[in-house]
């Protein structure tokens, strides 16, 4: 018994050992199976050629360097990536489907094959991938686009046409429901749009004048002496509009489309020019022939006979802003106040009867515009009324109660599509905006929509291809590539309002990921190129101007020592007429301020400007130059010929002799330039304009050439100020609002900021319908020069 349990063990241990072996070399024959598949896979891999299916960018232009994403498929690092017969350097390998590279600048204007090699040699080429255009000695711009929208309107009669006005710009044009727009009329004072009642007649009209155009926008012909127009809502050929002379305003009618006009004003009193000008005009829906006139002081006239004769009705507000009609009802008239100058006695108010004698209040103080609901929305809108103002409010039950919503950006003016009751755009600071969900959401756009003004420009002083702005009304953009795309950078993380009111901005020498920003008494810092903002600095405001509004003019950092800080403000009191300034240092990249010692009273401060030939030694534009020698921390008065110049602007050479200018504005229209670091002035040769605030620049490294930005254009000097050359281009003949320079190497790069107008080139009467060609839109411009006639482009082969 015991032998045969003793066998029994010898042949399990045998049978676990020949299973054991059996699994071990199972596992080995797998192993060695995957291992083969595994390498022939890579073998394969590496010896397949990559494909390539697209680039992005597909362009750029030769003065600027550019990132570029080439997507495929079977990229095996490290590739090889050329453009043309030009290798390109800094490749990224990401994926097997995506790279990267940079298209170096210089480059000439040519469209270019681009081609992928992998490690093995194999390779693949995609055919006019690349448009590379010229970029040196022409001006460049693509935005921002956006802007402040005052009025926005649909064409009735064709949905996808659109027109928006943006104040001081001029009229732009979709013709593709906004995806994207087009400058069409240059009139900065001129903006209320309407259509005669079939669609194919635009008039636009203000304080500029009234303008028409029967071809949808391409051509327009200005009627002379008349500004607001208003169309016959059933006949095309009947429009009644508004003059203004020495006497006052009155209306005329026209019966040809504008050509003839006869005076349509009997019965209407109260017209005195400056004071109760006739404000609106509204048709009956149900009968046109009713028609009902509001003038600025608030009295209301009605027409039974179209106007022929008219006659008082009530005065329900004390100032009149808008007045409009619901489309839905007879005689339900509604009339808005103005209120800005502080009466706030007036509120919204409709008719409650036919004669309008009676008027029931609707309790909102504020309006720029009344908008009811298309009547082709269908009955079931007939109570629904918009206030887009500030708030955007919306009533559903003709004014009873309101809903308000509220926007990252502050609305002005509300259109329809006429057919779908979910599509509405909104104009306002953020441009125009697209709900198409009935105004629960809204997105921008605006391309095209060349309607921003940049105040103030700065460029990071190692990465000329990054460059900020900051714009009327909307705030803060950036963009790291030179302005061929632009980004909003959002910074308060407040109201809208708050973002419009920054006026200040700084880029740090020391670290150009560091952002500072100003407005009232607030410092905004980031520390991630914008992605992130802090209100770390707090201005403190001395007691005398406690009850004061404080404007941030600038921002400047210490050239020689990091993290030292200056601004320089103006304080609004209740006396506008005499405005007092400050000076502020930091010496914690701006997390804190301290007010140091000016020895008296100042103006406001205009500009700062450290000296490139002794940096502590800073000079600040005020009433006169005020000079510190200890970078900052005390300041003196100059006792000399600019002791009671309102100074602007300083500029001064980066290199020997450091001469410094200084610019006047308005009526003292005057440069000067000190040869002796600020001890002694004379007067030189000014533009033929008024240069703006922070409006001269010298150019880096390029110490010889200084620009002026005036209200006229872009102006040059090349001997000290001495004399003053018209900027060849566009940009010579319209107003230019900010300068900024950087130089690279061999490159000198000019940014600059306008408000767009038109390039009146001959300099005779001005136009305000004018040809592409003159049209020039608002935004950011580059212009890029070599330095030295002599230059070799960058060596981009292998």
């Amino acid at each position: 018994m015991h032998m045969e349990t003793q066998m029994n063990k010898k042949q399990i241990l045998h049978l676990a050992i020949s299973l054991i072996f059996g699994l071990l070399l199972a596992f080995a024959s797998i192993f060695l199976l995957s291992s083969f598949a595994w390498n022939a896979r890579a073998a394969s891999a590496l010896s397949s050629a990559p494909t390539v299916t697209n680039i992005t960018p597909p362009s750029a232009s030769n003065d600027m360097s550019v990132r570029i994403t080439v997507t495929g498929a079977g990229f095996v690092a490290p590739p090889v990536v050329g453009l043309g017969n030009i290798t390109l350097n800094d490749v990224g390998w990401v994926s097997s489907t995506v790279l990267t590279a940079t298209v170096p600048w210089g480059l000439p204007p040519d469209v270019y094959t681009l081609t992928v090699s992998n490690p093995n040699g194999e390779s693949s080429s995609l055919p006019n991938a690349f448009t590379v255009t010229q970029g040196i000695n022409v001006w460049t711009t693509d935005g921002p686009y956006g802007g402040l929208i005052n009025y926005v309107v649909v064409n009735p009669a064709t949905p996808t046409t659109l027109f928006a006005y943006a104040d001081g710009i001029g009229v732009f044009r979709s013709r593709n429901s906004g995806e994207h727009w087009q400058k069409v009329i240059e009139s900065p004072n001129s903006g209320e749009i309407v259509f005669n009642a079939s669609g194919d007649t635009v008039y636009v009209g203000g304080a500029d004048g009234l303008f028409r155009s029967t071809d949808g926008g391409d051509s327009w012909e200005r009627i002379p002496n008349f500004t607001l127009a208003f169309t016959h809502p059933v006949s095309d050929s009947v429009v009644y509009a508004i003059t203004e002379d020495w006497l006052g305003s009155t209306l005329s009618k026209s019966e040809d489309g504008g050509l003839n006009w006869v005076n349509w004003s009997k019965g209407i009193t109260d017209t005195i020019r400056g004071q109760n000008g006739i404000g609106k005009l509204v048709f009956d829906p149900v009968n046109p022939q009713m028609m009902y006139l509001g003038t600025e002081s608030g009295n209301i006239f009605r027409s039974v006979d179209g106007g022929t004769n008219w006659t008082f009705a009530s005065r329900p507000v004390n100032a009149l802003w808008e007045m409009a009609i619901n489309p839905f009802g007879a005689h339900e008239v509604w009339v808005g106040p103005d209120n800005r100058w502080g009466d706030t006695s007036s509120v919204l108010v409709k008719s409650a009867n036919p004669e309008l004698t009676a008027w029931t209040p609707l309790g909102q103080q504020w309006t720029r515009y009344i908008r009811f609901a298309p009547l082709s929305w269908g009955e079931a809108y007939s109570g629904t009324v918009y206030l887009p103002f500030i708030n955007f409010l919306k009533s559903m039950d003709g004014g009873a109660t309101w809903a308000k919503t509220d926007f990252t950006f502050l609305p002005q003016d509300l259109a329809f599509s006429p057919t779908d009751p979910n599509r509405l755009y909104t104009g306002g600071n953020g441009g125009v905006q697209l709900s198409l969900n009935g105004g629960q959401s809204w997105s921008p756009v605006n391309d095209g929509l060349a309607a921003l003004i940049p105040n103030r420009l700065a460029v990071a002083p190692h990465r000329p291809e990054t460059v900020y702005t900051l714009v009327a009304h909307a705030g803060l953009y950036g963009s790291e590539q030179a302005g061929a795309s632009w980004k909003s950078i959002r910074v308060t993380g407040e109201s809208a309002s708050s973002e419009s009111a920054l006026s200040s901005f700084l880029v740090d020498p020391y670290d150009n990921s560091r952002l500072y920003t100003g407005g009232n008494d607030k410092i905004y810092i980031s520390d991630d190129e914008g992605l992130s903002w802090t209100a770390s600095g707090v201005l403190p405001v001395p007691g005398q101007y406690s009850d004061c509004s404080i404007d941030q003019h600038v921002l400047r950092a210490d050239p020689a020592t990091p993290g030292r800080l200056l601004a320089g403000v103006g304080y609004f009191c209740d006396d506008w007429s005499s405005m007092n300034g400050g000076l502020y240092l930091s010496t914690d990249s701006g997390l804190s301020w301290s007010y140091p010692d000016v020895t008296s009273v100042i103006s406001q401060v205009n500009d700062i400007l450290y000296d490139p030939g002794d940096p502590a030694k800073v000079y600040a534009a005020a009433k006169g130059i005020l000079i510190s020698t200890d970078s900052g921390s005390t300041w003196q008065s100059t006792s000399d010929l600019l002791t009671d110049k309102n100074i602007y602007s300083l500029a001064a050479e980066s290199g020997t002799p450091y001469r410094i200018y200084a610019a006047t504005q308005y009526d003292e229209q005057h440069v000067y330039r000190s040869d002796d670091g600020g001890a002694t002035w004379m007067e030189v040769t000014s533009p033929p304009s008024n240069i703006s605030q922070q409006g001269l620049v010298v150019m880096p490294g390029w110490p010889q050439v200084l620009y002026a930005a005036t209200w006229a254009g872009l102006y040059r000097s090349d001997d000290g100020a001495q004399s003053w050359q018209r900027v060849d281009g566009q940009l010579g003949w319209v107003p230019i609002f900010s300068l900024a320079a950087a130089t690279e190497g061999q490159r000198a790069i000019l940014y600059v900021g306008t408000g767009g107008g038109i390039a009146n080139f001959s300099a005779t009467q001005r136009t305000f319908a004018a040809s592409e060609d003159t049209l020039v839109n608002a935004g950011v411009y580059r212009f890029t020069q070599l330095i030295s006639r002599y230059v070799y482009l960058p060596f981009v082969g292998k």
